[in-house]
């Protein structure tokens, strides 16, 4: 499938880029987010982007130098955007005119067997962002015991039948069924109840699937440092867009962006001036159309922020 950027004019229409600003796509992937900035911004503009798989954004960088976008116009890093505030300096972060992420896998990751992330083909275990380090999917499983992959499955991918499916996993795996992630996908959704599964709307394995993957990758705890890490170092007038796929995720970019959007109260219950705003109190998700077109947008959610203030935002107490 060709990467779709998903809810592309509503990220442009809320961060509202304009001719000379900067711009930063914290989630390249194959790209979508970022040619859109770079057509708003125009030849006087930039945009620096950030993915944690370097081997897609190699790709993605060389496909926007063919398009002619120079240095001068895009550059990037590979890295993970938890550690933003690191990969560009602190003080850097207040150059910007804008922020966006678009959290979980991309496109690429799902379409290419090779990955592990898809449970369609047969592919290694693997699902890791960054190939260079870190364990592999068959090795986070191999130490993991059943009540941990319960809870992760419980907890990540909310899925009522997590005990089932943690107790196949750990068998399967001990008997060496394990071979790759056909044969994973097959041990989750023989765990279900068969009138569970043929009711269904979603591919059974769909959500211990991701429940898998946040937990090798630790994408929760990379939004989470990574987001309080741009609302400290965003300068005032500046603009946040995070699009987030389940409500994990979303849950953490609500809380951030609600704490952030009122001032601190003291001890005599006054509260100062809110630091920043959040533009809509709900979220935006795809329209019809979109999702007849990328079913894979059906589950997305828009939040958007504005800084009113320079300065450090106080979170801490969320």
């Amino acid at each position: 499938m060709k990467h779709r950027p998903v809810l592309l004019d509503e990220t442009i229409r809320w961060l509202n880029p304009q001719p000379g600003q900067r711009f930063c796509d914290m989630t390249v992937g194959g790209g979508g987010h970022t040619r859109a900035l770079l057509q708003a911004v125009g030849t006087a503009g930039c945009v620096f982007g950030i993915d944690r798989d370097g081997e897609l954004l190699r790709e993605t960088t060389q496909e926007l130098r063919n398009e002619g976008y120079g240095e001068e116009r895009f550059q990037a890093v590979a890295g993970n955007f938890g550690d933003i505030d690191v990969l560009l300096g602190a003080a850097r972060l207040g150059e910007f005119d804008g922020f966006v992420a678009d959290l979980g896998a991309a496109s690429p990751h799902l379409d290419r067997p090779e990955r592990g992330f898809s449970f369609r083909e047969p592919g290694p275990l693997d699902m890791r962002f960054d190939r260079s380090g870190g364990p592999t999917l068959k090795e986070a499983l191999q130490a993991l015991d059943e009540a941990s992959v319960r809870r992760a499955i419980w907890e990540y991918g909310e899925d009522r039948f997590a005990s089932r499916i943690a107790r196949a996993i750990v068998e399967a795996r001990d008997a060496g069924r394990l071979t790759d992630t056909q044969a994973l996908a097959d041990v989750i959704r023989g765990a279900y109840p068969a009138r569970a599964r043929h009711a269904s709307r979603i591919d059974p394995a769909t959500r211990a699937f991701q429940a898998l993957r946040i937990v090798v990758n630790a994408e929760l705890e990379s939004v989470e440092r990574g987001l309080r890490a741009v609302l400290d170092g965003m300068k005032a007038g500046s603009r946040l867009v995070v699009i987030s796929f389940h409500s994990l995720e979303d849950r953490i970019v609500k809380r951030l962006f609600r704490a952030a959007s009122e001032g601190v109260q003291n001890l005599y219950g006054h509260r100062s001036a809110a630091p920043a705003r959040e533009l809509f109190r709900r979220p935006v998700t795809p329209g019809e159309m979109e999702i007849a077109g990328n079913p894979r947008a059906r589950s997305a959610k828009l939040r958007a922020l504005e800084k009113l203030a320079d300065g450090k935002i106080d979170v801490s107490r969320v």
